[in-house]
């Protein structure tokens, strides 16, 4: 669907006895996801799902594939896109650049269905700007298998981009553990459970030395991969990541969306109960749940979002659970703690309900947690990692990369990829204060 789109300077659908253009219907469809079209015309689609109309949110992810071939259509065919200032931050008559690497389309088209993984690949090469260099040939043989196939493109990219994190990160989110033919740094066409979206993590430099200066190494006939870096912390306690479910994916908050959103705070309370309650404690939490730095209005948004989030609790969950009741009082305990800071000891003014309601909401949006393993580390500082961390994992940084990673010891001074994460206090370079990376750098071996 993607290269019909791509490939066709004019598109245009048929239903009935009407001719829709590829615009048309791309609207349409942006449409419902703004939540400009009435509820009764799409709650058929879920008809056999119980939601609460009230909490109703729209579905992006269905308008976010139409968005996207949209954008590209514009971009292929050199056209003009105007957009409202100040909503994207940029100017009334943008002319857009006409074609993407493949690499950033496999990410934009990752979510689209397709009956040949191979095509994830060869679907792509006709608006990609770089598959003719990249010598890509459309092979459906049986000795083309799609792992061969991914894994040559993820050694490409190592060694040709200088967005070495991007790249370390994208790969994390497929699903290499059911891949024993393939490395843990490869891009895989298989999915994973539905992870935070690709985003890297812009608002820090763990490591001084950006861009790299060395070249990605490859050994064992490509199996293995060598980075220059180091180990800079460890896990010392990590909580079971919670995944989406397919009704969270499309904005539908039910009864099992509100227990996955208790059992992901749970983790999240699990790791901050260790430490001591304090202004800085509360800074700590709002950093690893937005993987950015933040001020104090953030801190009072964090306690907008846990109060609201209590109040739905307590209406919705079963408190006579043991396991529910046990969680629910460390909760309270810490959002009481945290208005004692806020409101009582630094004297600044509560928020009225609708501001509350505002904040919590606009900090629930922002909040990187699905697919995320919450935590402490070795240093004891708190932690935010992709997918499952655990104990006696390392926490490592890397010549070219800005965030930290976590690495699980494979025998032999190996280790295998888990993914990124945030580690409070070690995202500035702190773990290179008064050091020479040339001195203390090390070849680090990932298979």
């Amino acid at each position: 669907m993607v290269q019909e789109q791509m490939l066709n300077p004019i598109n245009a659908m048929l239903r009935g006895r009407h001719l829709l253009s590829w615009d048309a219907v791309a609207s349409l469809t942006l449409l419902f996801a703004l939540d400009l079209l009435l509820l009764s015309c799409i709650s058929y689609l879920w008809d056999k799902i119980q939601f609460d109309e009230d909490d109703w949110q729209p579905p992006p992810p269905f308008a976010e594939s139409v968005f996207c071939i949209w954008l590209h259509r514009k971009k292929h065919f050199g056209e003009t896109l105007d957009i409202a200032g100040g909503h994207c931050g940029m100017p009334g008559s943008v002319p857009l650049e006409q074609y993407n690497h493949l690499f950033d389309n496999m990410v934009r088209f990752q979510s689209l269905r397709c009956h040949d993984p191979r095509d994830r690949v060869f679907a792509l090469r006709a608006i990609s700007r770089d598959a003719t260099e990249m010598a890509i040939a459309p092979d459906y043989s049986i000795q083309s298998t799609p792992e061969h196939l991914y894994h040559t493109i993820t050694i490409h990219y190592l060694r040709a981009s200088s967005k070495l994190g991007v790249i370390l990160e994208t790969a994390c989110v497929w699903d290499n553990e059911s891949s024993p033919s393939l490395p843990s740094w490869s891009f895989n066409h298989r999915r994973g459970p539905m992870l935070t979206p690709i985003s890297g993590i812009p608002d820090s430099l763990a490591h001084p030395q950006i861009p790299r200066r060395s070249v990605p190494r490859f050994s064992c006939e490509g199996m293995v991969l060598t980075l220059k870096g180091r180990k800079v912390d460890g896990i010392r306690f990590a909580s079971v990541p919670v995944y989406f479910t397919r009704g969270m994916f499309q904005g539908i908050i039910d009864k099992e969306t509100r227990q996955r959103r208790a059992m992901w705070l749970s983790s999240l309370m699990g790791a901050a109960s260790r430490l001591e309650m304090s202004l800085g404690t509360a800074m700590a939490v709002s950093r690893i749940l937005l993987l950015k730095r933040v001020g104090l209005e953030t801190a009072i948004q964090l306690w907008c979002f846990l109060n609201g989030e209590l109040a739905c609790f307590h209406k919705h969950l079963d408190i006579a659970e043991k396991n529910v009741a046990a969680f629910l009082e460390i909760y309270q305990r810490f959002v009481q703690q945290l208005a004692n800071i806020l409101f009582r000891d630094l004297g600044l003014t509560p928020p009225s309900p609708d501001e509350a309601e505002e904040h919590g909401g606009s900090f629930a949006t922002r909040i990187c947690w699905r697919g995320r393993s919450f935590g402490i580390s070795e240093r004891g500082m708190l932690l935010n990692a992709m997918n499952k961390a655990q104990e006696g994992d390392a926490v490592m940084a890397f010549e070219g990369a800005e965030s930290l990673w976590v690495l699980r010891p494979a025998g032999d001074h190996r280790y295998r990829l888990v993914g990124a994460v945030w580690v409070e206090g070690l995202m500035s370079g702190e773990a290179y204060e008064g050091l020479d990376p040339d001195e203390v750098d090390y070849d680090v071996e990932i298979v």
